[in-house]
């Protein structure tokens, strides 16, 4: 597991890409680099609209057994309702995603990628 805080500001979004590109990218991952950055973009810019600027949200990245990836956000508040935009995009490109609340408090959102098909 891979793990790393970040700030709620909306620079994250831009951060947690480049650091999504190169961890994956060095953990010689079997999924889609460009699926993982944006599934991981679409769950930070989410979790942006449920942390304070003075705060901060957490991501995760678990390889699983299969060659797939989780990608975990957790930030500090209660789910709101969905917002529209590209989740039906992020849909297409996940074998499961879905969300829960934090018995330590606050809301996590994760999206499972399978591994890349070769052509």
């Amino acid at each position: 597991m891979l793990h790393r805080t970040f700030p709620g500001a909306p620079e994250s979004i831009e951060t947690t890409s480049a650091w999504i590109t190169t961890t994956v990218d060095a953990q010689q991952s079997r999924i889609s680099l460009a699926d993982a950055v944006q599934v991981g973009s679409a769950l930070v810019a989410a979790a942006l609209h449920h942390t304070p600027r003075d705060g901060s949200f957490e991501i995760k990245l678990l390889p699983m057994p299969d060659g797939g990836l989780v990608i975990l956000v957790k930030d500090p508040n209660a789910p709101a309702a969905p917002r529209p935009g590209g989740w039906a995009e992020v849909s297409r490109r996940v074998r499961a995603f879905g969300t829960t609340t934090s018995p330590e408090g606050g809301h996590i959102a994760w999206c499972e990628l399978p591994q890349a098909v070769s052509p």
